[in-house]
């Protein structure tokens, strides 16, 4: 079935691009597809096609991402992604950014938002491009680059999850020793149980959410302080047994 003439209406457009980047169904596969209904839909005419239908919709991705970054705090990552290096015959590695915001963990009611950015390189200065302006908390996987964010003279809070890990595991350990101190301990933690109790410090916040912070701060505090006494009360039975 052909037409001569014919223009694309929104919602083949809306398809094809639906088929392509959210179901990760190339253009080769969906010419095959239409071409099974009579329909001669080549993929060169689809690739033009989703190349102006990104160039129209550029302004609705800017919006999604100045949404993004008014948030209180941002949730960013990359990935690798193959595409087409035009002259070459193969790929190349380029890079998707990732920026995220979903504040209804901590009792909020902002509508949860990604934003995506195409990026040919991983270098921190694609993220200081992206986050220009943001001055909010920034939560990630502690790759360097961020560490470009958290330098510059940008006034963000650059806090990576194993940081926040790290400090919670410290507050830990602290008041452990703490505790094996006043019952004549020497301080020295037993690794395994250690390791144990902290699994359960990460775990408790799980069981609060959808709650205001300020809410959550009494229960966690009582929370560490009798995972810090039940730890200690681990580290004297294996001392004395």
């Amino acid at each position: 079935m052909r037409r001569r003439a014919s223009q694309a209406t929104e919602a083949l457009l809306a398809q094809i691009a639906v088929a392509k980047y959210a179901d990760g169904l190339p253009l080769y596969r969906q010419e095959a597809i239409y071409a099974r209904d009579k329909v001669e839909l080549d993929r060169q005419l689809m690739a033009q096609w989703m190349g102006k239908l990104g160039f129209e919709l550029e302004i609705m991705a800017d919006y999604i991402f100045s949404e993004v970054k008014k948030a209180e705090r941002v949730f960013a990552d990359e990935t690798t992604l193959q595409t087409l290096a035009p002259g070459s015959g193969s790929t190349k590695t380029a890079y998707l950014w990732a920026y995220a915001r979903d504040d209804r963990t901590f009792g909020r009611n902002g509508p949860p938002m990604v934003a995506y950015r195409f990026e040919d390189s991983r270098s921190g200065e694609c993220a200081v491009r992206h986050l220009n302006g943001y001055r909010g908390i920034l939560q990630v996987d502690g790759y360097a680059a961020y560490n470009k964010l958290a330098r510059s003279d940008r006034g963000n809070d650059c806090i990576t999850g194993w940081l926040l890990v790290t400090l919670q595991t410290q507050v830990l350990r602290a008041a452990c020793c703490r505790e094996l101190r006043s019952g004549n301990g020497d301080g020295r933690a037993d690794g395994e149980v250690l390791a144990g109790r902290e699994n359960d410090a990460r775990s408790k916040p799980r069981h609060s959410r959808c709650r205001a912070p300020a809410s959550l701060r009494g229960d966690r505090r009582r929370s560490l302080r009798s995972l810090a006494a039940d730890l200690a009360s681990d580290l004297r039975q294996i001392k004395t047994g």
